[in-house]
């Protein structure tokens, strides 16, 4: 388990004394987290930063602060981001999670004034949230530079070596990619999951992404577009790695 978790906070907060309280409870705190905070004043500068943001990131906003502009968008982006809802007493908590949030987002105070009082209470449960996202199989935590990074694994299309530099992979996922500290033999040996397939010298496949095997050219396509050729001894290993898998899911 690391010893500091490193993470960023973004704040949709358009308040500079909001502000600056939250920047002083941050150099407060004393946990695990090595936070960096964002404030951001428009809900497009806001969603610009959060979407290209790598690390463990965190939302923390009000939920009366242009929360119908962002929301079907927040939607989208909740299994990549920790999202902290900060409301006032009364909001209809049920209805949001009937419309697909997760209720442990959101912290309910009778007055938001309160928050400058139960912060520390806040980082914990985030702190919390994110030991137990690194510690969970269903996520990968890669390391890069000062970076530490959570992806769910629901989102890797594949991992490469890159071949310049031998202990590092390029992970490709939905939204992207990152570099990544680390060989593949290291990640193979704690993989137990059969969509991702790990019996390649340079790279491991979500079997899930796979698009199409085309035994013509020798190549597989990803759902995001993107292609990697192989031998044909390989190609028909793969295609009979996705009959068995699509077998065992029927």
């Amino acid at each position: 388990m690391l010893e500091q978790v490193k993470c960023n906070l973004y704040m949709f907060e358009e308040n500079e004394t909001a502000q600056e309280k939250l920047a002083k409870h941050l150099a407060d705190y004393n946990g695990r987290l090595k936070i960096k905070a964002y404030f951001d004043d428009s809900a497009d500068k806001f969603l610009k930063r959060v979407n290209v943001a790598q690390g463990n990131t965190i939302v923390l906003m009000r939920t009366e602060k242009g929360w119908e502009k962002l929301t079907s968008k927040i939607k989208r982006m909740q299994c990549s981001f920790q999202f902290i809802y900060i409301c006032k007493e009364g909001f209809d908590l049920v209805q949001m999670v009937n419309e697909g949030y997760s209720e442990e987002s959101f912290i309910i105070f009778e007055n938001t004034q309160d928050i400058s009082c139960q912060f520390q209470k806040i980082l914990k449960k985030i702190e919390q949230n994110l030991l137990e996202r690194m510690s969970s199989n269903n996520n990968l935590l890669i390391s890069y530079k000062q970076e530490d990074i959570i992806i769910p694994w629901e989102e890797i299309t594949f991992i490469e070596t890159i071949k310049e530099e031998r202990n590092y992979m390029m992970v490709y996922t939905e939204h992207g990619k990152h570099i990544a500290k680390g060989t593949l033999g290291k990640l193979k040996e704690s993989i137990s999951s059969k969509q991702i397939y790990k019996d390649l010298k340079s790279y491991i496949i979500n079997l899930n992404k796979v698009k199409k095997v085309n035994l013509d050219d020798n190549y597989i396509e990803f759902l995001d577009q993107q292609k990697i050729y192989f031998s044909t001894k390989v190609m028909l290993k793969l295609k009979r790695e996705l009959k068995d898998l699509y077998r065992v899911n029927a």
